[in-house]
């Protein structure tokens, strides 16, 4: 009768041990999968450049985000400089981006357009809005863009930068300046 009771335990424990490494296999690929290298198209290993304020106004208008992350942004660029003011000027916008990026872990991440293949179209120069003058342009950008819920930015170089959130359900927040 001991036998029978030991070969029992035996078998039980093969098979918690069995159970135990199964469950720590998936939630192990559960966490890993969750993690933002595994949900964006690509998710760089290095933090995104800070941006670089310049004095015109940059506002997030719209933000559209499809089931597969891919969507679009709307913004505008204004020069709120008054013509009448004798000190207005004509304000710049740089030449490169504007790009999309992720906040993960206290720290910004460019997941648009792919930080490792971004190539440097720019011409070098700058590209400029008289007072009160005002520019609207629209991104589109492909899936895994907005891949997950979180804290978002649109970058601007030489302006600043304009975020949103994308909430669980899927529905988008612009937070005002």
């Amino acid at each position: 009768m001991k036998r029978k009771a030991s070969k029992k335990m035996v078998i039980f424990c093969v098979v918690l041990a069995a159970v135990l490494l199964v469950s720590g296999g998936v939630g192990g690929y559960l966490y890993w999968n969750s993690l933002p290298s595994q949900q964006f198209a690509f998710f760089p290993s290095f933090t995104a450049e800070p941006s670089r304020p310049g004095g015109l106004v940059l506002d997030v208008l719209e933000v559209n985000r499809n089931e597969d992350g891919s969507g679009s942004l709307k913004y505008q660029l204004k020069n709120n400089w008054d013509t009448d003011d004798p000190f207005a000027h004509t304000l710049s916008y740089g030449d490169a981006g504007p790009w999309i990026d992720y906040y993960y872990q206290n720290e910004w991440y460019q997941v648009y357009p792919r930080a490792d293949l971004e190539a440097q179209n720019g011409t070098g120069s700058d590209h400029h809005l008289e007072p009160e003058e005002e520019m609207v342009s629209t991104i589109d950008f492909p899936e895994k863009v907005l891949a997950v819920p979180g804290r978002y930015r649109l970058r601007v170089d030489n302006v600043g930068e304009g975020e949103f959130l994308v909430m669980d359900d899927g529905k988008i927040a612009i937070q005002s300046r």
